[in-house]
């Protein structure tokens, strides 16, 4: 692992990463940037409004803010959960600092967002089949492009900012001693 400048936190959706991003930025003192909000501002609407003009537009403005916003300095970013489906987001992402997966079973994932109509991609006739899809799809992805896995399951997201809390303080005591 490197130095960072910055905190990204991937995983599926309902893994938590904009809740963990927020609490972890008030804690040390870091801007909090969630992608999906910031592209919502820019355009005007909704993602789920913006998934309506097809996935692949959305994933454009996805693109552009990642660039964006990965010229940030010491801030927490909270991405969407399908910002790796793209090899540039995944190389941008981890110039900018350090990736963590929030990585949790498909069963709890579905537990977080069930009954949340804010999912463009769930909205179909058995979401928990389709969040199980994302999932296996995904998470190579995820693995791939993390350099930190945090593996959440049955963890509350005191505990998970806590552990990335620690590894980052680690991290920055290892490069502040060598």
């Amino acid at each position: 692992m490197r130095t960072h400048t910055n905190i990204i936190l991937i995983g599926l959706m309902g893994s938590g990463k904009t809740t963990v991003g927020g609490r972890l930025s008030a804690r040390m003192g870091y801007r909090f940037i969630d992608v999906d909000k910031e592209i919502e501002t820019d355009c005007g609407k909704t993602i789920p409004h913006i998934f309506t003009y097809g996935e692949s537009y959305f994933r454009d403005l996805e693109t552009a803010m990642i660039r964006k916003v990965c010229e940030a300095e010491q801030a927490v970013i909270s991405t969407g959960g399908g910002v790796v489906k793209r090899a540039d987001n995944i190389r941008a992402l981890r110039r900018s600092g350090t990736v963590f997966y929030l990585k949790w079973p498909a069963k709890e994932l579905y537990d977080h967002v069930k009954g949340d109509g804010s999912r463009p991609l769930l909205n179909v006739p058995d979401p928990s089949a389709e969040l199980e899809n994302l999932l296996t799809e995904r998470e190579p992805l995820y693995l791939s492009a993390a350099h930190v896995v945090i593996e959440c399951a049955g963890k509350q997201i005191k505990t998970i900012a806590d552990e990335i809390e620690g590894i980052i303080n680690e991290t920055d005591s290892c490069h502040t001693r060598g």
